[in-house]
């Protein structure tokens, strides 16, 4: 929703008010965005750690994929449409990848759930 927000606060006229929006959704976004990866790191961590170095080493790959995916698509929204839309474009991608997760999670849940079931039964 943040990201979409940069695309609508876009279309204001340039004014106080403007800067005051774009300023409070930046730090909006900025926060968990930049606030993230110390936790993620930690999480990845706590899966393996004796293998710490390469879960963090593949974290951070996937990071900078996700940076260079990100400049390839924003390039070809710009050059479809406009600057104005690239917020649109990262929010509707964002949203894409939220059903992504949410049914690999579902489906990673219910394998679990299945392994757990056929170990109790033995």
């Amino acid at each position: 929703m943040l990201l979409a927000a940069f695309s609508f606060l876009s279309l204001l006229n340039p004014s106080t008010f403007a800067i005051v929006m774009v300023s409070l959704v930046a730090i909006l976004w900025g926060i968990p965005g930049f606030g993230m990866n110390p936790a993620l790191n930690s999480f990845l961590i706590s899966l393996n750690p004796k293998q710490a170095q390469m879960v963090l080493s593949f974290s951070a790959s996937a990071l900078y994929l996700g940076i260079g995916l990100g400049a390839i698509v924003g390039g070809g929204v710009i050059s479809v449409s406009s600057v104005n839309y690239v917020g649109l474009g990262s929010g509707f991608l964002v949203l894409i990848t939220l059903v992504i997760f949410t049914f690999v999670n579902r489906a990673a849940n219910k394998r679990k759930t299945k392994i757990n079931t056929n170990a109790h039964n033995l």
